[in-house]
């Protein structure tokens, strides 16, 4: 969704995490706040897959990362210098987004897609040997909170990937109103979209 959103005229950040063999079309992700959001998570005693128990209780940990405040900063504000239409991509954001609110000057828009559990647990499973078990629970866990972190968002557009790979052109329309994108481009969105490139 995140290669669609850039061909709706969105930027994604200058230094990204690149292609992998997982994700041939690429990740779509700021590479320095995604490891910055990891040193974040380790700060509170977690990872990406091992979130803290705590932040499912509240939003009390954001002021244990207030240390974190300037770099944060100082590294959105590179990665999106100048830009009116920005997208931040970083499947972290879901537990992640009470730290940024406080620092931007009114609530973005949350694009929130979901796809089917197992789906997720084998893609865990292939790219980081995770069980089935746990790669079900850890998804539950994310899919709660981004429900909480979108609902702190101006406003919210929800799809699942099987309808987006379904009706590429249709959905891309759809968000393409919501968020403000260029029309222009979404031809070549839904070209985009690629249902060979989807991976166990």
């Amino acid at each position: 969704m995140a290669g669609v959103l850039s061909m709706l005229g969105f930027w994604p950040g200058s230094v990204l995490i690149g292609p992998s063999e997982s994700n041939p079309q690429g990740h779509w992700e700021p590479q320095r706040l995604v490891n910055l959001h990891d040193r974040m998570l380790g700060e509170l005693g977690g990872a990406w897959d091992r979130p803290p128990k705590r932040m499912s209780r509240g939003d009390d940990w954001v002021g244990d990362l207030a240390r974190y405040r300037s770099q944060a900063r100082m590294l959105f504000d590179e990665d999106y210098a100048g830009q009116d239409k920005w997208m931040f991509k970083d499947p972290r954001l879901a537990l992640l987004l009470p730290f940024w609110l406080g620092m931007w000057e009114q609530p973005p828009l949350a694009v929130v897609v979901s796809r089917h559990p197992d789906k997720i647990a084998q893609s865990l499973h292939v790219r980081n040997r995770m069980s089935h078990r746990s790669a079900i629970e850890l998804h539950r866990t994310y899919v709660q909170a981004a429900r909480r972190s979108a609902e702190m968002c101006a406003d919210q557009f929800y799809v699942s990937f099987e309808a987006l790979l379904a009706s590429p052109e249709r959905i891309i329309e759809r968000l393409c109103t919501f968020v403000g994108g260029m029309p222009s481009g979404i031809p070549y969105a839904a070209g985009f979209v690629d249902t060979k490139l989807v991976h166990a």
